[in-house]
Formats: C-alpha cells, sequence, structure tokens
C-alpha cells in the first residue's frame, strides 16, 4: 500500500518484510516524513546478489540509509556497487557538477546500518541521520536520480 508519504518499491520476503512493516506504520504516525524504500536505482534495470537481504531508505533532509538484513560481505560488495551505479547514473545526466564524486559525499551523505532478527528503531534511525542545512540540497539531488524524478539539473 502506497501514500503520498510512504513509498514502497521492494517485493516483500520472509526477510524484509516485517522491516517494510514497521516502516509503513512509522509513516502514518510521521506524515511529516516521506519515505522511500528501495533496492536498485528505479530509473534503471539494476539488481544486485544481495538485494533480497537488503533495503535502501530514502528521505529528504536524512542521510541515504542502507540497511543491511543478512550476510555483511555481500552487504559491502551490494553498497559498492550501489554507489557504483549511483555514480554512473549521477554521470549520465550531468549532475556530477553539482553533487560531485561519490568518494567525496558518500561518508557524508550515507549510513550503513546491520538489522538483526528485524529489530530496528526507526524513529532513533531517522534521529541519528538528520542531515545539516548545507547536505540537504545535494542529498535530495542524489535521491532525485535514486527515484527516477530526474530533472534539468541547471533549473
Amino acid at each position: 500500500m502506497n501514500s503520498a508519504i510512504f513509498f514502497n518499491h521492494i517485493k516483500p520476503n520472509n526477510i524484509n518484510k516485517g522491516i517494510i512493516k514497521a516502516f509503513e506504520a512509522f509513516s502514518k504516525k510521521h506524515e511529516d516524513i516521506i519515505i522511500y524504500l528501495i533496492q536498485s536505482p528505479l530509473s534503471e534495470d539494476i539488481h544486485y546478489d544481495h538485494e533480497d537481504k537488503a533495503i535502501v531508505v530514502l528521505s529528504p533532509g536524512h542521510k541515504i540509509i542502507f540497511l543491511n538484513l543478512g550476510d555483511t560481505a555481500d552487504f559491502e560488495n551490494y553498497y559498492d556497487d550501489f554507489i557504483s551505479d549511483l555514480e554512473a547514473i549521477s554521470s549520465r545526466y550531468k549532475y556530477q557538477s553539482y553533487i560531485g564524486r561519490a568518494r567525496l559525499w558518500k561518508d557524508d551523505l550515507t549510513a550503513k546500518y546491520d538489522i538483526n532478527n528485524n529489530e530496528i528503531n526507526i524513529q532513533n534511525l531517522f534521529e541519528e541521520c538528520i542531515l545539516p542545512s548545507k547536505l540537504k540540497r545535494k542529498c535530495e539531488l542524489i535521491i532525485s536520480l535514486l527515484t527516477g524524478c530526474i530533472n534539468d539539473i541547471t533549473k
């Protein structure tokens, strides 16, 4: 179920369905927070080996949150591949001159968390991942690339 503030682009499975439900319930109580759940960039036909055990949380004003629901080594490869593909999309749509190379922003604009037994405190997660004002616009541009809402960057 999607509302104006919660967008789920993940096929539920036994590993992720509890987390998806938790985010959906959270969004109903916090209508001021827009939440996208994805596993890969929506504008691309990209699939990753670990994507069924990972969730990427996008929310304006917050870091891009990568949730690992499985093996850590596989997750690190997933994260690296995801960032690499994001950088390629950024270059293709000429966003790189505005957001820079991933190596310059990924530590400031992304966060990674291991989730065990579907236990997650979403409120704390969002509080830990609030961005300072100076980074919000850059993250919004990255979110637009990931959600397929790609506009003329000069505007």
